[in-house]
């Protein structure tokens, strides 16, 4: 909580008001406060109202003048910023606007919304311009008078009964305006229940809720008691006057930024022409209060709290600073809202006086009485040249040829006569007309002098003409030159009308200017001046603009100027249009990125890839993906950047190898072609064609990982795929060949010529490596010879030659026919011829080996 120092603008320190007295006033005014006090002290005895009467119903007594600490303001000069709430708690000083016998009261610390509460019985409830602070924390500055509960649970119990201001159902429907009305007066009797161990029997005030039932202080109590009303967000007040109580006030702020937005002010100066300078305020934006600095203050010294400053007028503009001196000068304002660390400071000059303007009329010879010498030469500037009234009987009357008011001042150029000693005498008249009216003039002129002097007179009436005497027969003669009204008009200041009011470059303003003749220039922030309208430049940022209005120098008036300043903010139309295609590429395709308007970026938001200048390069994607795409047009100034987002989608490829295996051997169609593939995260299945496209084999699983095709003939294959749903059909690459084993001519080379079974054959065939085999016919083969059986008849020999099977390559062979023909031996009987008995047996022998004998 801050200490507020001396206000300003409301004085409460009797003593303060006693030192402006002398001891005469001051005794009086002491009686008149004494007696006045005594008659508020008795009314307020006899006819308490309010907590005066609940005290004296209660048979407490007020407190004297002996305090608690939490009336010690002057100990609370320093913040205490360690309770602060998530929301918004001011350290601040404060005004009572409203006040009530009962002490509830309405303030500047919430622009006199819901009330505050008080929270002593003992004492006295606050008055209007009654100054308050802020503290953040009740439980060191403020003592309670109930020892039945610590300072903690009072505090506590006081933030719950403050919670009910706000409830949906307890409280009424609509906030109460009077103070005294029977709501606030239960949660005031609640409050000192806890605060000063109120018995509230007697005080159970009744009021109906927003959910139309009817309510009273004991409900309070109980809701208090068992949790039905939580602790809000409480404001405590500290009052600056020992005399006051301090208050409660529920803080009904909901965000935590005190100062979201500072206070603004306009304001405008008065040059002034005779101390007559001003300054005033012409608008405001949350400003509610105001201070003013010393005159050309470096920084700002006014009032830094609310308690001292100046409340804004009701009606703007107003005039804040009145009679400033010709010398001009510089202020401070400062704003405030009704925090008072929510300020901004303002610094607004006052231009110096630029003097007056001084026409010099001069009279000229209208007649003269007894012969004036050389009365002519009065007309006319003073030039040495004179008209000699040397005589008490002579008379000259001068003409200014219009008519001046009363009070206008004339300047006689005048002398004793040459060559006298003495003192010269003027007696004045003054007329309208040149022949009647004349009226003395109160003053007589008189001079010593024998060398010109000038002498003014402020006319005692409306004149054109004035009368010249020299009076008395014993005045010294005088010589006059001449006789000159000279008319000074203050000097007119240009005064800049032109309004400070922000334009966008795509507007005009209207400039404006006193008096009128003078000029428009820019001083600062570019754009050009036609007549009195203003047109900004192209801008991309809020710029200050300066615009001065200049009055030329007209005779003794300087010239002078009044500058004014306004902002011209940019016209953010530039709108970030990205025209790319939303058409789906593929992750092999490119994607040219097109925007408008020129000059802006493009950046990847989502899906992967890279951008190279205005070309999207898709990442290796194993799945359909979005992609969103923006184009940025940077920030420009104070024009923000804006952004513009297409999204398209990236088809994944099917990332397939191929491979094969030729036919294994010649005329077979046991080719194969194998499709590796990757699993695709958003697709299902594959299909692949063999003919360029033309057809398409069953769908494969996605996820299977491969597919083979077998019992492919020799031959080429354009191997395409797609997806299931047919699509995104291409071509794999280089087409497939299936290529199959030369063919192997099996050829038995043996000659076919006959033999005869005495004989062999060699064998012969091609290719090497094969076996000889007897298909037919008999006979033997070792290794490539061939020996026929023992035949007794042409036998025809079939001999085959065997390349062996070789893997899927079956055995192969060839036939080779010839014939044997038999070798015919002569049998010989070689039995003895000897005799035998009939006993006897006989050896039977024959060659060659393998007949047989029979009994002829």
């Amino acid at each position: 909580m801050k200490k507020i120092t001396q206000s300003q603008t409301k004085k409460f320190d009797i003593i303060a008001l006693a030192n402006k007295l002398n001891s005469k006033t001051l005794l009086t005014f002491l009686v008149l406060v004494f007696i006045s006090t005594t008659g508020i002290v008795s009314q307020n005895t006899s006819n308490p109202t309010g907590k005066a009467s609940i005290r004296q119903a209660s048979g407490a007594v007020a407190k004297s003048g002996s305090k608690t600490n939490y009336e010690d303001f002057f100990s609370l000069d320093t913040y205490s910023t360690n309770s602060r709430t998530n929301v918004c708690s001011p350290e601040s000083s404060l005004l009572i606007t409203e006040a009530s016998s009962w002490g509830i009261s309405r303030s500047t610390i919430n622009d006199s919304g819901i009330p505050s509460f008080c929270l002593s019985l003992y004492d006295t409830a606050p008055k209007e311009d009654d100054i308050f602070n802020t503290t953040l924390n009740p439980l060191a500055d403020i003592s309670f008078n109930n020892s039945n509960l610590s300072n903690s649970s009072i505090i506590n119990k006081v933030q719950k009964v403050m919670s009910l201001m706000k409830h949906n159902s307890y409280a009424p429907s609509s906030t109460p305006s009077s103070l005294t009305d029977n709501f606030y007066r239960a949660i005031a009797v609640a409050v000192w229940h806890y605060t000063d161990n109120l018995d509230t029997t007697n005080y159970n005030y009744q009021w109906t809720g927003a959910d139309g039932n009817t309510y009273s202080v004991n409900n309070i109590k109980t809701w208090v008691s068992n949790g039905t009303l939580s602790a809000a967000d409480a404001i405590w007040l500290v009052p600056q006057n020992n005399d006051r109580q301090p208050e409660v006030l529920l803080n009904d702020n909901t965000s935590s930024d005190c100062c979201p937005s500072l206070p603004s002010l306009t304001l405008s100066s008065v040059t002034p022409t005779n101390n007559n300078g001003s300054v005033k305020i012409n608008s405001s934006n949350r400003t509610q209060f105001y201070g003013i600095s010393s005159l050309n203050a470096v920084s700002y010294d006014g009032p830094t709290t609310i308690a001292t400053a100046t409340e804004l007028p009701n009606s703007l503009p107003a005039t804040i600073i009145s009679n400033i001196s010709d010398n001009g000068g510089t202020y401070i304002i400062r704003a405030f809202t009704n925090y008072d660390d929510c300020f901004y400071d303002y610094q607004i000059t006052v231009p110096a006086s630029t003097g007056s303007n001084c026409i010099s009329t001069y009279a000229s010879y209208q007649s003269d009485v007894n012969s004036v010498n050389g009365k002519n030469n009065v007309a006319g500037a003073p030039d040495g040249n004179f008209a000699e009234i040397h005589s008490s009987n002579q008379q000259l009357i001068v003409d200014f040829n219009q008519t001046f008011p009363a009070g206008t001042e004339y300047i006689i150029t005048w002398r004793v006569r040459s060559g006298v000693n003495g003192t010269a005498y003027i007696d004045l008249s003054e007329s309208t007309s040149s022949n009647s009216g004349f009226v003395s003039h109160p003053t007589t002129p008189q001079t010593t002098s024998n060398s010109f002097i000038t002498t003014t007179v402020v006319s005692n009436s409306s004149f054109r003409y004035v009368a010249f005497d020299k009076g008395n027969i014993n005045h010294t003669d005088y010589d006059l030159d001449a006789v000159e009204v000279k008319v000074c008009v203050p000097c007119e200041a240009a005064d800049n009308t032109t309004t400070s009011t922000s334009i966008n470059e795509g507007q005009t303003k209207t400039l404006s200017g006193s008096p009128a003749g003078g000029t428009f220039s820019i001083i600062s922030g570019g754009g050009s001046i036609n007549g009195s309208t203003y047109t900004p430049d192209d801008i991309n940022t809020n710029t200050n603009v300066v615009i001065r209005y200049s009055i030329a120098a007209d005779g003794s008036c300087a010239a002078s100027t009044d500058d004014v300043t306004f902002t011209v903010t940019p016209v953010c139309d530039v709108v970030a249009d990205n025209t790319t295609s939303t058409a789906s590429i593929t992750e092999s395709e490119t994607k040219t990125l097109t925007g408008s308007p020129a000059g802006g970026t493009f950046s990847i938001v989502s899906g992967g890839g890279t951008i190279n200048g205005n070309t999207y390069t898709p990442d290796d994607i194993n799945g359909d993906t979005s992609v969103t795409i923006r184009y940025t047009i940077a920030a420009d100034g104070d024009c923000a950047a804006t952004t513009d987002d297409v999204t398209f989608t990236v088809k994944v490829l099917q990332s397939v190898n191929v491979s094969s295996t030729n036919v294994t051997c010649y005329g077979l169609d046991d080719g194969t072609i194998t499709f590796t593939f990757d699993d695709a995260t958003s697709r299902t299945h594959l299909e692949f064609s063999l003919d360029g496209g033309a057809n398409y084999l069953a769908q494969v699983a996605d996820d299977s990982g491969s597919v083979t095709y077998s019992n492919i003939a020799p031959g080429t294959y354009d191997v395409w795929v797609r997806w299931g749903n047919d699509e995104l059909p291409r071509d794999l690459g280089a087409d497939v060949t299936i290529s199959e084993p030369a063919e192997v001519v099996v050829d038995n080379t043996t000659a076919t010529a006959t033999i005869n079974e005495g004989q062999t054959k060699t064998l012969t065939a091609t290719p090497a490596g094969g076996t000889f085999s007897i298909v037919s016919g008999g006979g033997t083969i070792n290794g490539n010879i061939y020996t026929p059986a023992n035949i007794n008849t042409n036998t025809t020999v079939k001999i085959r030659y065997t390349l062996p099977a070789n893997g899927t390559c079956a055995a192969i062979s060839d036939d080779v026919t010839f014939t044997v023909t038999p070798v015919c031996i002569t049998a010989d009987n070689t039995i003895s011829t000897a005799t035998i008995t009939e006993n006897q047996a006989k050896t039977l022998s024959g060659s060659p080996a393998g007949g047989t004998f029979s009994i002829v």
